[in-house]
Parts: C-alpha cells; structure tokens; sequence
C-alpha cells in the first residue's frame, strides 16, 4: 500500500510541504542550505509560531543531518555541538 504524502496531500490543511528528492544513498550536502532554509521559513510562519517536522522516508540519519546542519548556520554550532544539541532532545 502506497499512502500519498506529497504536497497536494497538505492542500487546505496550513501545513507546507518541502520535499527534497531523496533515495537512500545519494549526496545529501547538496540540500543542506535549501533544508535549513526552508526550516527557517517554516518556524517564522505565523509569528514566529511555526513548527517543523523533518521526517525521510529512506535514509538513516538524514532528518538528523538536515536538523544538525540548520543549527550550524543559525546557531553557529560547531558539528559536535550541533549533534549533541540533537541528542539531547
């Protein structure tokens, strides 16, 4: 079974969708800045007041690796900052 989960499965919902095309082993770097922009975006929406979900259907550790990256440019973290921000949550 296939459940669609595509951007026009969110249509009407207040929920925006960002995909990045993704297979289980591929060059993810090249979606670092685009993943955490659009983090950024999304947790300004509605004043500030936006959540985010990072969620790959393939993949070990790429939600992890999108999150950690997005805290090294808005935070300035170093790597192991970063990641150890993430474990902790």
């Amino acid at each position: 079974m296939h459940v669609n989960t595509g951007a026009e499965y969110y249509v009407g919902t207040g929920i925006i969708y960002h995909a990045i095309p993704a297979v289980e082993y591929f060059d993810l770097s090249v979606y670092f800045e685009e993943g955490a922009d659009f983090i950024v975006q999304a947790l300004a929406y509605d004043g500030d007041r936006g959540k985010v979900y990072v969620h790959f259907q393939k993949g070990y550790s790429h939600s992890a690796a999108i999150i950690i990256t997005y805290l090294m440019l808005r935070d300035k973290l170093d790597v192991q900052a970063a990641s150890a921000t993430v474990r902790e949550k």
